[in-house]
């Protein structure tokens, strides 16, 4: 165990010292016939297109809201008297059997009732 740890830490030792080697004398400007827009004998940097001119994209068509049909029918409608709603009761209050409220209570909500109808 002792000899894999130690041939370990010498390879470790010999890839980190090529590996720095390697990373600071990378370049890219050795070749003087290197060109990053040549690639199999045809230079791109040539055939590079500049757009001069913009097309603008025509204004987007709004939908109309409305609808034809409903708006003659309310223009030519002859306008007709509604007849006045009756109104309404209050809302009653909630009474259960079990809460014993006196009886004169249950006739008096009652004819609260029969008075709006």
């Amino acid at each position: 165990a002792v000899v894999s740890t130690q041939s370990t830490g010498e390879k470790n030792k010999i890839l980190a010292a090529q590996t720095e080697e390697n990373l600071k004398s990378f370049s890219m400007e050795d070749d003087p016939t290197y060109n990053l827009y040549n690639f199999d004998g045809v230079n791109y940097k040539d055939k590079q297109k500049v757009v001069t001119h913009w097309i603008e994209p025509p204004k987007r068509e709004r939908k109309a809201n409305y609808h034809v049909d409903s708006y003659f029918r309310d223009a030519l409608r002859t306008s007709e008297p509604k007849a006045a709603k009756a109104p309404r009761p209050p809302k009653q209050p909630t009474v259960q059997d079990f809460q014993f409220f006196p009886p004169r209570l249950f006739e008096l909500l009652d004819m609260e009732i029969y008075h709006f109808r």
